[in-house]
């Protein structure tokens, strides 16, 4: 991608301000590519500057480049109007959305690793191992397409494997489900209660059709969730929700390698690893699971700490095998090291990988169950 922009001789401008922006911003400069111009939606210009740049509209840039503009997306969102109008500017101007992975990889040099043609040959033993072990066809087309975009920087692959994320959790509880797994889930990054929900509703769903000819589930007990959040005002939030329910139990918490304390964010988003201000507890899996009842289910959506986490959850994986949602977006290694770290804690059955509708390469998850 980036050797294509390079040689393209319009004006390059930025669409999104933040730290993404920042960071496109710097692989540009390292690679002699002129940034022309920082728009944002409408209601987020308001006359203000990023790096010297003044922030303004899309209307403004195409009256002043024209067509001779290509479009980089500096930001992530999985709402619908947001990807509409990504799709009209990319129809319009061109548009292409560098894989910028929620954690830096930074070489010895200072430098931000990305995801080329060199460093995918670099690793190309790893990730034909991790294909390798996906278990049904819509899981390597979704495998194959996120390489092509990660290599290309086109929405078009990524939109080529959407899978609605009800569905996906659909296909997690009900797999879960079916094996015989207790139906506790161990929701670490439960973030403000919405994927605890969300299970609870799947659940309820699939306990109604329950020995029906297309859902064939002998029993369905009641779940309950663990619900493991270390952001305070998340925590806070989180416990709201979930009052006078209980199904859920909430932890003030973060989940680790080992037991103790860690120091985290105070920001209230879901990058609370960003920034180390404020001391949490560290539980591991193990642990949780000593306390609470051994989990059927695990979801780990932890800003970049799942393999830290699976190695805390070692004893529970090898011997109990609860079936496994695991985020492999946040680093740039994680599509073929997440897979080969649990393929060598346990054999599972089925080894799936689905994403939901976002751009740019976020909510790509494993299925282990």
């Amino acid at each position: 991608m980036w050797d294509r922009l390079k040689a393209y001789p319009g004006k390059k401008v930025l669409y999104g301000t933040g730290s993404a922006c920042e960071r496109i911003m710097r692989l540009m400069e390292e690679r002699g590519i002129e940034v022309s111009g920082i728009f944002a939606s409408d209601g987020f210009v308001r006359g203000k500057l990023f790096h010297g740049f003044p922030v303004e509209n899309y209307a403004a840039m195409k009256e002043r480049f024209g067509g001779d503009m290509t479009v980089l997306l500096c930001f992530g969102t999985d709402r619908p109007e947001v990807l509409s109008n990504i799709e009209r500017i990319e129809a319009e101007s061109g548009l292409l959305a560098p894989d910028i992975p929620v954690i830096p990889e930074i070489d010895v040099s200072g430098k931000e690793r990305i995801f080329d043609h060199a460093l995918a040959a670099e690793h190309e033993e790893e990730i034909k191992a991790a294909r390798s072990m996906l278990s049904d066809e819509q899981s390597r087309l979704v495998f194959d397409s996120v390489i092509s975009y990660r290599l290309s920087g086109e929405l078009r692959y990524l939109r080529a494997c959407e899978t609605p994320e009800r569905d996906i959790w659909r296909l997690f509880v009900n797999g879960a489900s079916c094996s015989g797994r207790p139906p506790l889930l161990m929701d670490l990054g439960a973030y403000t209660g919405d994927t605890a929900e969300l299970f609870l509703s799947v659940y309820d769903e699939l306990s109604e059709s329950a020995g029906s000819a297309d859902k064939p589930l002998v029993s369905m007990p009641q779940p309950r969730v663990l619900a493991v959040e270390p952001e305070a005002r998340n925590c806070r939030k989180l416990a709201e929700r979930v009052d006078g329910d209980a199904r859920i139990t909430p932890v003030c918490a973060a989940a680790g390698s080992r037991a103790g304390v860690a120091e985290f964010s105070a920001g209230g988003g879901r990058g609370s690893l960003s920034k180390k201000t404020r001391p949490v507890a560290v539980e591991t899996i193990d642990s949780l699971a000593g306390q609470y009842g051994m989990p059927g289910l695990i979801k780990l959506d932890i800003e970049g700490s799942e393999a830290d986490a699976l190695e805390g959850g070692r004893l529970t994986v090898e011997r109990c095998g609860p079936a496994l949602m695991v985020s492999a977006y946040h680093r740039l290694r994680d599509m073929w090291e997440l897979p080969l770290k649990i393929s060598g804690m346990r054999r599972y059955d089925k080894v799936l990988l689905r994403r939901a509708p976002c751009v740019p390469n976020w909510e790509l998850v494993y299925i282990f169950y």
